[in-house]
């Protein structure tokens, strides 16, 4: 009989918030609430109602605006306003719609391409790479002079060379960098420069 007696009072207290249909709203909550990190519904139920576990009534009354209360975020500003004299909450302003996106191909401008070099101003140094030992260069033809003893030469200058022995196109070469092997510290050669076609 005493376990009866308990599962009825247990019951009756149980049922009883499901008799009070009236939602009441604190007297001291805030006609609008900027929602900030961190905020949960419960926690925002709580500035709002005398019993914060009945927050899904005061959601379920404005469900054609906020169609998922667990989708608001910091920011969004809440209004409290009544509607046949019960409480609701809703989102102020403009609130966005879910928008669905579907892959399509979006143009971009794209850069103007880069301008090409022409090929002869380059075709020396591609067609010719050379690695030269500085002693074999020294003993090498060399131009001795140029006209009116100028120290510079350009296109359609007589120059003279001396150790050529054949007729022909030769390369003009001025000595560059030196090429060292990274582990042993021996010296490769040097990277000669090409710097004049002659005939």
């Amino acid at each position: 009989m005493r376990k009866r007696i308990i599962s009825l009072a247990l019951l009756m207290g149980l049922a009883f918030p499901a008799f009070s249909d009236e939602l009441t709203v604190k007297p001291d909550a805030p006609s609008r609430y900027t929602v900030t990190r961190g905020d949960t519904l419960w926690s925002i139920a709580g500035r709002y109602l005398q019993s914060p576990w009945r927050w899904p009534e005061l959601w379920r009354m404005n469900r054609d605006q906020v169609r998922n209360p667990h989708w608001i975020y910091p920011g969004n500003v809440l209004v409290l306003d009544y509607v046949n004299g019960r409480p609701r909450l809703r989102l102020a302003g403009d609130v966005q719609r879910e928008v669905k996106l579907s892959p399509r191909i979006r143009p971009e401008e794209q850069d103007r391409a880069i301008a090409s070099i022409p090929a002869d101003a380059i075709e020396p140094f591609l067609a010719r790479p050379l690695v030269i030992d500085p002693v074999q260069f020294a003993t090498g033809p060399r131009l001795v002079a140029g006209p009116d003893e100028r120290i510079s030469i350009t296109q359609g200058d007589r120059v003279y060379a001396s150790g050529v022995t054949e007729k022909g196109s030769w390369q003009a070469y001025r000595l560059g960098k030196q090429l060292v092997d990274p582990d042993s510290k021996e010296v490769l050669g040097s990277k000669p420069y090409m710097v004049a076609i002659w005939r």
